[in-house]
């Protein structure tokens, strides 16, 4: 993975937006600026665009990475895993709204989604790198303190961390997957096996007892099929002389029908003969009965023509007796006419006498009003003047109380100046249990520290003897170890010695040869030596830890003693705090403070407080209840003089309408006495309208009368002309009648007909007529056919007919052999089918057998390797060899870097040997600031190698270091740049966060932070 460029947008530092970090064409570069600005933020950028997740806060607080002011932040990110370009992105708001996340692969200058939600982008980018988060920051981005977390961290840490580096987890997913396999085999077995049982009927001689069964059938089958036929044929033969019989029956049935059905066919000749007789004078007959149709229409024409005179005459005698009732009824209305003139010209007195009466009304109404609000002014008085006497009432009783009322300010004012000091005794008092137990626990905590220091005493006094006797067993082995190393020595010049001859290291003449001794166990006591030597180291370890622990202890101890006097000198300065406050507050309150409360005054005070401060309440309180009720009395006092002002109008008012009611009601009265005198009648217009409606009545009767007679008349007119051409009509068609009864009487004899009404009956449609004729010529062609067809039946038939009986008979034998035919096909495709499966499973046998030993290997194979890698053994092996080489090549890279240390790797945890130190061997957690960077940088730096140079392994392409470049003097930060800059010769992108300058200066390129007071910002020089 390469980081080719990054936007951010309000995160941390960078409030606002930055423009965008190319870094595709850096190799070696710096991120430096001031402390503060952000540089750790740019790694921090990038590990959240592709994890989601920064080191220093984690996943429930990311939101504090917004930057202040900003409702969301925005990063970035475009990288190339490979030869392959992708883009992540990833927005947080500050609310609780939801962000975005979106993965996309860059193909030919196009995005193409990969994953659209925090969830999938995650998965994604692990699958793409190869690393999740934690092993990331170990390999790729080294946050500030990361690796050195790594050097000290737990085993199992550092196992799983190196383990997904170099992909090592794929040998488990081999033993699991193997297990599977092997599980999968075994079933694949049975199911073979099971296969093959299935298969072993199918032998050979199976096989051919069945071929020949099959052929001795298919011989037979000819036999059966030519017996069906017969039978076929006969039945057919049975069945076409059968169908003669019926037939022949039916047309028997037929020429019987058509006999009996003659004197049918008689009558309906004689009947088309009458019809043709009586179509020869048709014409004739046909003008006989318009002409007496016309006569009877005329003569019921004339009829009603006489009906409708009558009635015409009897409506107009009626109109005229109507016309002159209505002339005496309007003659009789002359008075009637005089009486509406007078009462006309009594309408202006009327309207005058009505605006009397609507004036008199609302004098009334507004009289009644003034009346009702006059009681209700009277009984709103009388409530007020009870509201009064209520508010003075209360007002003298709230005097009363204040009068009553016992308060003392002075005494208040000195409660309120002593309440401070007595909040502050009452605490002081609460603490003293607290005090008393602090004293107790750090009198425990240093009896508790004074044993444990003695025991860390003797403990160190046993490491010192152990540490002695682990020297002198090493001093016996050492002594061992020569004597045997000269006995050796001397059997080996042994076997060069001669009698007589000069020996080689004194030279002189041997007498006689030594006897041969036996040779010294020396290997044994090297590794007795070893084992000394490695004691002594250890225990010599033992022996400064020992004594690291009893200075802890010593060291304890006094910070136990000084707790103790610390706790209680402030015990002491507590009780002296309580005695002073008390002095205090009983000088202060002596005028008030009663002797039996002097030994806990603070209490009293406060209570007394409490109650003066109750009273202040409750007096203010009342004060302003009498305030408020002497403004309720003075209202009431004002409400009453306003009242008894307003009932003085009303009933000025009032008096006024009383006396402009009576003037109105004499004039009304006047008005209506004139009126009476003109007419009698309760209601003059009511009379009037009635009159006039009469007067209309009589004269619109009288002209209605009038236009009915004149209409009448004109009708009668009309009446006797329609009568009078009626009877003209009439004579008419009753001559034309006669003269064509005289023409018809001759032709209706000539053909034989007796009246007209006889001919008539003769005749027939012409289309029921030629049915008739066609009925008839059927008739004769059918009768003549059915002789026809019988005749040709019996000459086919013979003399010996054949019954259903011989069907039945022949019908039976053919379905017996038919289905002799159907059960011997049934037979040969059973045979043929039982044939082609012992075929076919003796074809699968043979591939059941070879699937049986081709799972059988597979099984033995899968086993094999389930066993092989069992209980992580190889995977553990695995990891030892890679911490070694790992140990290996850092701790070369760890001398080249410090020139004194190197690493070992002891029981899972790495050793720092100090060869300025007789090669003393400590643990990582005892190196400084300085010497834990250099120990860091070099595993870091070798864990990237090997990581490279791993087959199957994670490639990365870019590494990131975060770490304290400050804690090295001058020549060890130069030795770091020149490892720093070798790291970039393969192509890898190699940034180093710092502000030391010397280093900077060192870098190609530098990503430069610029702190400012509106948020940070970055540029390339």
């Amino acid at each position: 993975m390469k980081p080719l460029s990054l936007q951010v947008d309000g995160f941390t530092c960078f409030r606002d937006p930055q423009p965008t970090l190319d870094l595709s064409a850096l190799s070696l570069f710096a991120i430096t600026g001031p402390t503060g600005a952000g540089k750790s933020s740019v790694l921090d950028a990038i590990t959240f665009a592709l994890y989601g997740v920064v080191s220093r806060v984690g996943h429930g607080q990311i939101k504090e990475l917004i930057s202040h002011g900003r409702d969301r932040m925005t990063v970035t990110l475009r990288f190339a895993v490979g030869p392959r370009t992708f883009v992540v992105s990833r927005m947080v708001r500050r609310k609780n709204l939801p962000g975005t996340c979106q993965l996309d692969e860059i193909v030919d200058g196009r995005a193409t989604p990969v994953a659209g939600n925090a969830t999938g982008v995650s998965q994604a980018i692990q699958r793409l790198v190869g690393l999740d988060y934690d092993a990331f920051t170990h390999a790729v981005i080294l946050p500030q303190g990361e690796f050195a977390r790594f050097l000290k961290g737990a085993p199992a840490q550092r196992r799983q961390i190196l383990q997904d580096l170099l992909r090592l987890g794929v040998y488990g997913r081999m033993r699991e997957l193997a297990g599977e396999r092997c599980r999968d085999a075994k079933k694949d077995l049975e199911l073979a096996e099971r296969r093959l049982a299935t298969c072993a009927d199918a032998t050979p001689e199976a096989i051919a007892a069945s071929e020949a069964e099959l052929a001795a059938a298919q011989q037979q089958q000819p036999q059966l099929v030519e017996a069906r036929d017969r039978a076929q044929a006969a039945r057919v033969q049975a069945e076409a002389r059968a169908a003669l019989a019926r037939d022949l029956a039916t047309r028997l049935a037929e020429r019987d029908e058509l006999r009996a059905a003659l004197p049918t066919q008689q009558a309906r000749l004689d009947r088309i003969a009458r019809s043709r007789r009586a179509q020869a004078i048709g014409a004739e007959l046909a003008q006989h009965a318009r002409d007496e149709a016309s006569c009877r229409e005329r003569a019921e024409a004339r009829t009603k023509a006489e009906a409708r005179l009558a009635t015409v005459r009897q409506a107009a005698a009626t109109a005229r007796t109507r016309l002159d009732e209505t002339a005496e009824a309007v003659a009789a209305l002359g008075p009637v006419r005089t009486t509406v003139e007078r009462l006309k010209a009594l309408e202006g007195r009327l309207q005058h006498a009505e605006a009397l009466d609507a004036e008199c009304r609302a004098f009334t109404r507004e009289r009644d009003a003034r009346q009702a609000d006059l009681d209700d002014r009277r009984r709103e008085q009388a409530a007020q003047a009870r509201e009064l006497q209520q508010a003075t009432d209360d007002v003298a009783r709230l005097d009363r109380q204040l009068a009553a009322a016992t308060f003392d300010p002075a005494e208040l004012a000195v409660c309120e100046q002593g309440r401070d000091v007595a909040r502050e005794l009452r605490s002081s008092r609460q603490q003293g249990p607290d005090a008393e137990a602090q004293v107790s626990r750090a009198r425990a905590n240093l009896a508790e520290t004074e044993r444990i220091a003695a025991v860390e005493v003797t403990a160190l006094g046993e490491a010192e003897a152990a540490l002695a006797r682990a020297e002198a067993r090493r001093a016996d082995a050492a002594r061992q170890l020569t004597a045997a190393q000269d006995a050796l020595r001397a059997m080996t010049l042994r076997s060069h010695l001669h009698a007589g001859e000069a020996c080689p290291v004194c030279e002189q003449v041997v007498v006689e040869v030594p006897p041969v001794a036996l040779a010294p166990e020396f290997t044994a006591l090297v590794d007795a030596e070893h084992e000394a030597i490695d004691a002594c180291s250890t225990l010599s370890q033992r022996l400064a830890k020992q004594r690291e622990r009893q200075g802890q202890a010593a060291a304890s101890v006094e910070g136990a003693r000084q707790r103790l006097l610390t706790t209680e000198e402030q015990q002491r300065a507590l009780r002296d705090r309580v005695t002073r406050a008390i002095d205090t507050l009983v000088s202060h309150l002596s005028p008030y403070l009663p002797a039996s409360r002097a030994a806990m005054p603070e209490h009293w005070l406060l209570e007394r407080l409490d109650d003066l401060q109750a009273l202040r309440a409750e007096r203010e309180s009342r004060e302003r209840q009498r305030q408020v009720l002497e403004h309720a009395r003075l209202g009431a006092e004002h409400r009453v003089a306003l009242t008894v002002q307003a009932i003085t109008a009303t009933g000025q008012a009032l008096a006024g309408l009383v006396e402009q009611l009576a003037q109105k009601q004499a004039a009304l009265e006047t008005q209506r006495a004139e009126i009476r005198e003109a007419t009698d009648a309760a209601d003059p217009r009511a009379e009037l309208a009635r009159l006039q409606a009469r007067i209309l009545d009589a004269d619109g009767a009288h002209d209605a009368a009038r236009v009915a007679a004149a209409r009448e008349d004109t009708a009668l007119a009309a009446a006797l002309e329609a009568d009078a051409a009626a009877a003209r009509a009439l004579d008419e068609a009753r001559r034309a009648l006669d003269e064509v009864a005289a023409r018809v009487s001759g032709s209706l004899a000539a053909a034989g007909f007796a009246s007209v009404g006889e001919a008539a009956a003769a005749l027939v449609p012409e289309a029921d007529l030629v049915a008739l004729e066609d009925e008839a010529t059927a008739f004769g062609r059918r009768s003549a056919t059915v002789d026809a067809q019988v005749a040709d039946l019996e000459g086919r038939l013979g003399p010996e007919p054949v019954t259903e009986d011989d069907v039945v008979r022949c019908l039976a034998v053919e379905r017996d052999a038919d289905a002799a035919v159907h059960a011997h096909v049934k037979r040969l495709a059973q045979l043929e089918v039982h044939l082609q499966g012992l075929r076919a499973r003796a074809l699968e046998a043979v591939a059941a057998q070879s699937q049986v030993a081709a799972a059988q290997q597979a099984l033995d194979t899968y086993t094999r390797l389930s066993i092989d890698l069992k209980a992580d053994a190889f995977q553990a092996w695995l990891l030892r060899d890679s911490f070694e080489r790992l140990v290996t090549g850092a701790s070369s890279r760890l001398m080249e870097l410090s020139g004194r240390y190197t690493l070992l790797w002891v029981d899972d945890e790495f050793v720092v040997v100090d060869h300025d130190n007789a090669q003393e061997r400590r643990a990582a957690d005892t190196l400084s600031g300085g010497e834990t960077f250099l120990a860091s940088l070099a595993l870091a730096l070798e864990l990237s190698e090997q990581v490279q140079r791993a087959a199957g392994a994670v490639r990365l392409d870019s590494l990131f270091i975060d770490e304290g470049f400050g804690t090295l003097d001058a020549a060890a930060q130069d030795v770091v740049a020149s490892a720093i800059e070798s790291l970039q010769v393969s192509g890898r992108m190699v940034g180093i966060i710092t502000h030391v300058r010397e280093l900077t200066d060192r870098m190609p390129a530098c990503v430069v932070i610029d702190k400012r007071p509106d948020g940070s910002r970055w540029s390339i020089r």
